[in-house]
C-alpha cells in the first residue's frame, strides 16, 4: 500500500475509534472545590511596614519634627500676651491715679452735684460683680427728693384749692386748673 494511502486509513480508523463528544450536562457532577486561601506573605507585609518605618526614622534624624515646629509657632503668643497685660496694668493704675486726682480737688465737691429725675438712676448698673463698697449710700439723695417731692405735692394742692392756673405760662393763655 502506498503510503499516502496507508496514512489516510489509520487517520479515518481513529476517527471511528473516539467516541463523539456530548455537550449534554446533567446534575451529578461532584461538588466544587473550596476556594484556597492565598495571603500576601511576610514579605509583602515587611516591606509595607518598612515605608513608614524608614520614614520615622530618617524624620527623627534630622532633628525638630513639623509638630515641634507647629507647637513653637504658639510660643511668641506667651511674650505678645504678657507685654498686653502688663500695658493694661500700667493704664489701670493711671486712671485710678487720676480719678483720684480729680476726686480730691478743691473744686471737685461743686462738680459732683447732679440733678437726677429719679433716685434709682444711681443704682441702674448692674447688680452682678460689683465689689464690695463700690455701690453709694443714697440716703441723703432720697430724703432730699423725697423733701422736693412732697413740696411739689404741697403747691399742687394750694393751686388747684385756690384754682389758679397750674403754670404761669398757661395763665397768659387764660387757662386755669379746675372746672
Amino acid at each position: 500500500m502506498p503510503m499516502p494511502r496507508r496514512a489516510a486509513i489509520q487517520a479515518a480508523r481513529s476517527l471511528l475509534r473516539q467516541q463523539p463528544r456530548r455537550y449534554a450536562s446533567h446534575e451529578a457532577h461532584g461538588a466544587h472545590a473550596e476556594a484556597a486561601t492565598e495571603s500576601f506573605g511576610k514579605g509583602f507585609y515587611l516591606t509595607l511596614a518598612a515605608i513608614p518605618a524608614s520614614y520615622f526614622v530618617y524624620a527623627a534624624s534630622r532633628g525638630d519634627t513639623w509638630f515641634t515646629d507647629y507647637l513653637r509657632s504658639y510660643e511668641s503668643w506667651n511674650k505678645t500676651w504678657e507685654e498686653r497685660n502688663a500695658l493694661h496694668t500700667t493704664m489701670v493704675e493711671q486712671a485710678g491715679a487720676d480719678r483720684l486726682l480729680f476726686l480730691n480737688s478743691k473744686g471737685a465737691e461743686a462738680n459732683r452735684w447732679v440733678d437726677l429725675h429719679f433716685e434709682e438712676a444711681l443704682n441702674s448698673g448692674s447688680p452682678f460683680n460689683v465689689p464690695a463698697g463700690h455701690y453709694a449710700n443714697v440716703d441723703k439723695v432720697v430724703a432730699h427728693y423725697r423733701k422736693q417731692n412732697e413740696e411739689e405735692d404741697q403747691a399742687r394742692i394750694e393751686r388747684t384749692s385756690k384754682n389758679r392756673p397750674i403754670d404761669p405760662k398757661l395763665a397768659s393763655v387764660g387757662y386755669t386748673s379746675g372746672v
